[in-house]
């Protein structure tokens, strides 16, 4: 086989298990967000299943691209860019999917009277991360660098959710100072919900470097994982 078909062929395959990998991730971020809807402990276990079939994944996408770095040269400088964003993707979607994991798990910690209830912004939170992880997934899987800027915008609006959040919980808490531990267990929550919005920023920063072959910071609130 020729060895531009080679290479082709080999990125077609990568791309497939990082678009596996993402539907992974957004389906472990809607279900553990649902853990913390309803309190419902039986959940975890599912998503710690789906979080190792990830890792599996991972694992696979970083071999196959050191092994075709490694071993096929590439024609043009687009495919080492697509590959290295491989690479590195890969290992963003992992961290989605144990930030998404850690909801669920923090949700199972959670006692259904608490003092403290999950604010409403918890779930838009978790709505604009899931709306900027199914834009960054598309625009790496095509890369399509007008829709990776979209992510940009969405990570504004996060932002402003995540600020609104955060001073609800404290609040709260200085309604309440005797559920501290509520308090911090939403703040925990928040945060992961934070990361899980960083790294799909990465992800579509990756995808504007592959189409352009330039680095764009798309995050300037809270700042790039990437820098």
């Amino acid at each position: 086989m020729a060895h531009r078909q080679v290479m082709q062929r080999e990125m077609e395959d990568i791309r497939a298990e990082l678009l596996q990998m993402g539907n992974i991730a957004q389906n472990v971020l809607e279900r553990s967000t649902e853990v913390f809807r309803q309190l419902n402990p039986d959940e975890v276990v599912a998503l710690v299943d789906q979080r190792r079939e990830a890792e599996t994944r991972q694992l696979q996408v970083e071999r196959r691209c050191l092994i075709l770095l490694s071993t096929q040269a590439p024609v043009v400088a687009k495919d080492l860019r697509i590959t290295m964003a491989s690479l590195t993707a890969s290992q963003d979607l992992n961290r989605v999917i144990a930030h998404g994991v850690a909801l669920a798990k923090i949700a199972r910690r959670m006692d259904p009277q608490r003092q403290i209830p999950t604010p409403t912004t918890f779930y838009r939170m978790s709505s604009e991360a899931g709306r900027m992880l199914q834009a960054a997934i598309e625009s790496f899987s095509r890369f399509d660098s007008k829709l990776a800027l979209e992510v940009g915008e969405m990570a504004t609006i996060l932002d402003t959710e995540s600020n609104t959040f955060f001073r609800e919980v404290m609040e709260a808490l200085l309604s309440h100072p005797e559920a501290v531990i509520e308090a911090n267990l939403l703040y925990k929550a928040g945060h992961d919900l934070e990361r899980i919005g960083d790294r799909a920023t990465n992800i579509a920063e990756r995808a504007i470097f592959v189409e352009t072959a330039r680095f764009e910071n798309l995050n300037t609130g809270s700042g790039s994982m990437m820098r």
